[in-house]
């Protein structure tokens, strides 16, 4: 998938240990609501995917998840 076509989304099986925010504090940042972590901007290039994926393969949890962008008609 392009970069362009996926976004990421942070799924029910997060636990709050912000590993994510530690890599990459400028997209992931703590939820003061729910204590878990929360995307604060989708990927905009494809490094930015790049970097999006590696996080999610860290997560401790499974928590990051891709979801296809729906198109637009």
């Amino acid at each position: 998938m392009v970069a362009s076509h996926t976004d990421f989304k942070i799924n029910d099986n997060c636990i709050g240990c912000m590993l994510c925010a530690e890599l990459m504090p400028a997209y992931f940042i703590l939820d003061e609501n729910t204590l878990f972590s929360t995307i604060a901007c989708q990927p905009k290039t494809n490094e930015e995917y790049q970097w999006f994926c590696e996080a999610a393969n860290d997560c401790p949890a499974n928590a990051i998840e891709q979801i296809k962008k729906l198109e637009k008609t």
